[in-house]
């Protein structure tokens, strides 16, 4: 494993026996490494993606766990894995498959974890243990999470105030993975032999792998040479950006579908995942503006550009009618970022210099002056 120029693990959770839908696996991962650098990227594939099983068509890929374990107990972690595989056209080295009780139990072990709530919301839908709701309230800010409250905090479906997608439910699931690395890998748990026997009969008990035993300390490697990096987050949606489009299956449910039905397009963006690296190389520094009256649309182009290693200041431009996107070079050393700007935003180069209203926002917001200025049209 260590000698493979990446490696793709598929994290898997599911509710396990005692929970409706038991092997529904409604967090469902793609980690990718780069072992020998530490690189790693996470890729969160929403519930509702339909993917085609052999012999039954399109289902939701939540379903295709469940959908090996009844074939054969046992093996809904391996058909999953093959299925993703297929489906992206990526090596799945391995499978994890995570319940909620493990779950809860590798975080009390950890003495919880610290997770930045970033802004407060309510589910009043909040399933309870009984097949009832027991409404939850998060408020915004750092807080120290035991395992229980890690686990609605990653299950809640049905939030206010911008929290009720499944798009930002991955979003909280990353959060708490990375929190959860954090803790793993303190000195406090690697020094403890005790706290780390404990870790390994938790895990023993409660979560299953494909993983062989003899990759375990290579795997061990990788993860440690994560340390200090930033892992990169990914999460495949329905947004005016997205490569998913909303749609309604013939029995009527709602489901996701790559955009045009284009399952290749799909599987070209996974397997470019670390296509980004030439734009980290170059370290960018980019103004965001937002030229629409659109709220919020700077700063959620400016977290999808951050991802890739640039330097990024968000902002509204002075003209919020602009009808399209386009872009102001200001530094001709930084190809591969105009590229991908021009792919990711359908923008415009214009071969001019920006006006100076633009140069006096993007510079007011920081204390160099920026190599390209993004502006988004409607």
């Amino acid at each position: 494993m260590a000698k493979e120029a990446r490696v793709n693990i598929l994290v898997l959770g599911q509710g396990g026996v005692g929970h409706e839908g038991p092997f529904l696996t409604d967090t469902i991962i793609l980690l990718s490494l780069k072992p020998k650098s530490g690189d790693a990227v996470m890729l969160s594939i929403p519930r509702d993606l339909a993917v085609p099983v052999p012999d039954l068509g399109l289902r939701k890929v939540n379903e295709v766990n469940s959908i090996g374990e009844v074939r054969e107990p046992g093996s809904g972690g391996v058909l999953a894995a093959e299925i993703i595989g297929k489906t992206f056209d990526v090596p799945i080295a391995g499978y994890v498959r995570v319940d909620f009780t493990a779950f809860k139990e590798l975080i009390d072990i950890l003495g919880g974890v610290a997770i930045n709530v970033e802004r407060a919301f309510s589910d009043p839908l909040f399933p309870d243990a009984q097949g009832g709701i027991a409404p939850v309230r998060f408020e915004a800010g750092v807080q120290r999470m035991d395992g229980a409250r890690a686990l609605t905090y990653v299950r809640s479906r049905h939030g206010m105030g911008g929290e009720g997608s499944d798009f930002a439910r991955a979003r909280r699931q990353q959060q708490v993975l990375l929190a959860l690395r954090e803790k793993l890998f303190a000195s406090s748990t690697l020094l403890s032999p005790s706290k780390l026997a404990t870790i390994v009969r938790s895990l023993d008990r409660n979560v299953k792998s494909n993983i062989p035993v003899s990759q375990y300390d290579d795997l061990l490697g990788v993860a440690r040479r994560t340390q200090g990096k930033t892992i990169a987050q990914r999460v495949l949606d329905s947004s005016p950006d997205g490569i998913l489009s909303d749609q309604t299956g013939v029995d009527g449910a709602y489901l996701l579908m790559p955009k045009e039905g284009d399952y290749g397009a799909l599987a070209r963006y996974v397997q470019g995942l670390f296509d980004h690296e030439d734009l980290r190389i170059e370290a960018a520094r980019v103004a965001v503006l937002n030229g629409t009256g659109e709220t919020g649309l700077a700063h959620n182009a400016a977290q999808r550009l951050e991802e890739t290693g640039a330097e990024v200041i968000a902002a509204n431009a002075p003209s919020r009618n602009w009808h399209e996107s386009v872009l102001f070079v200001l530094a001709g050393t930084k190809p591969s970022t105009v590229a991908f700007l021009q792919w990711q935003f359908n923008a415009r180069v214009i071969d001019a210099q920006p006006p100076r209203e633009l140069l006096n926002i993007s510079t007011a917001r920081g204390t160099k002056e920026v190599d390209i200025i993004l502006i988004l049209g409607k």
